[in-house]
């Protein structure tokens, strides 16, 4: 870490005499004397960053009381110094290890530079670890997401001992978009055994937390917050990973993320995904899509895939099954404000409200309506280009496979 640390400091070079001064007492931290030790102690600390240089090189002293001594100093003025940085970085002044990757997501903006500022002073040393060493810093990445967790979810607002932790979250959920943490991850690489997709895990619980959540979701002005910019940042970084892309699916419904179509994209174009989350990808693009949007849900209105079976009514007497292309054909009526009772869904005809992240009941109670429902949605997109996929789909409902269901029903 003292790379970072040194580019954050870059203090003036020192004169000789302060120079021949602070080497000395350095020499005199492993004196046998506890006086002499805590005086040269006392006078490195007076000397400030004019003996920078000289703890510096007692990191390497082969007198471990004098690395600890120096260690213990060159913390000590870090923090002043990073407080002064900190406050020019406020003011437009200067800038901190990561920020051209963090502005490249949140923006440049000062609310942003703010919020970076904040970041690093609530998590010094973790940033630094991260930007300096990624390919080592895995370790430290999930410990850190885990206490996180513990101390969100055992304290709450108010409970002597709380505090704001968002800025201390904000510092993980940047880390986990840093490229080469990823890649010192991968198998074959030179790393520390680190499984990331569970710090990613537990991101997604800790932006459930009320105080995060709300953080994320703040827009002063009609801006977006710094931590909503971030939130999206990470669901990008991490959208590829099939470890992951089911966690970030449900993050996305928590945090209504309009930028989630992309992931959706992602998780429609494969379609050994499991079916429960390709329907909820389908409710994404529904939900936060526009209508140009739309070809993503008609390519998959061939895909048969069981989700479940449902039970309407006040006795469950209306039974059907759900299907990833009915759940598609039900994003798309109403993403053309179309009414789905006329599309025959159950759960219109019931007198229930579309609800797009409700996909359990999003399918028929007969195959025949299925197909009528395919058949008028067919018809109405033929003369719209925009509502077409993009590539041809299979045949919409294969007679044997249709029959063959109904009949396991």
């Amino acid at each position: 870490m003292v790379g970072i640390w040194l580019a954050l400091l870059a203090p003036s070079a020192d004169g000789p005499a302060d120079t021949a001064r602070a080497e000395e007492l350095v020499r005199q931290l492993g004196d046998e004397r506890f006086s002499v030790r805590q005086s040269a102690h006392d006078g490195l600390a007076t000397l400030g960053m004019d003996a920078f240089g000289a703890l510096n090189k007692g990191l390497a002293a082969a007198d471990p009381e004098v690395a600890r001594r120096c260690r213990e100093l060159l913390d000590q003025l870090r923090v002043a110094d990073l407080e002064a940085r900190l406050k020019k970085f406020k003011e437009g002044k200067g800038t901190l290890p990561g920020y051209e990757r963090y502005a490249s997501v949140v923006g440049e903006t000062r609310r942003g530079r703010e919020f970076f500022a904040e970041m690093w002073s609530a998590n010094p040393i973790f940033l630094a670890d991260v930007e300096e060493r990624p390919d080592r810093a895995g370790g430290l990445v999930a410990g850190t997401a885990q206490n996180l967790m513990q101390n969100l979810y055992q304290r709450r607002p108010g409970q002597p001992g709380a505090r704001n932790m968002v800025p201390e979250v904000a510092t993980v959920l940047f880390a986990l978009q840093n490229p080469k943490l990823r890649e010192a991850n991968q198998p074959g690489a030179q790393r520390q055994m680190v499984n990331l997709d569970t710090a990613t895990s537990q991101i997604s619980n800790i932006l459930s937390h009320e105080q995060v959540r709300t953080a994320v979701l703040d827009r002063p002005q009609g801006e977006t917050s710094p931590l909503y910019r971030l939130a999206v940042g990470f669901m990008r970084a991490q959208m590829r990973s099939p470890q992951t892309q089911n966690m970030l699916i449900h993050m996305c419904m928590n945090l209504n993320l309009k930028e989630s179509v992309e992931l959706a994209e992602v998780v429609l174009a494969n379609r050994g995904f499991n079916p429960h989350g390709r329907g909820l990808a389908c409710a994404l693009v529904g939900k936060f899509g526009e209508q140009k949007d739309a070809h993503l849900l008609a390519a998959v209105l061939d895909d048969s895939t069981h989700i479940n079976q449902f039970q309407l009514g006040q006795r469950g007497q209306l039974r059907g099954t759900t299907e990833v292309r009915d759940v598609a054909l039900a994003q798309l009526v109403s993403m053309t404000r179309q009414s789905h009772k006329d599309y025959s869904f159950p759960f219109a005809e019931q007198g229930s409200q579309f609800n797009h992240f409700n996909t359990y009941n999003m399918g028929f109670t007969s195959t025949e309506k299925r197909r009528a429902a395919l058949t008028k949605w067919k018809a109405y997109a033929a003369a719209r280009p925009e509502l077409q996929a993009k590539t041809p789909l299979k045949e919409e409902l294969p007679e044997k496979d249709a029959k063959a269901k109904e009949d396991d029903d």
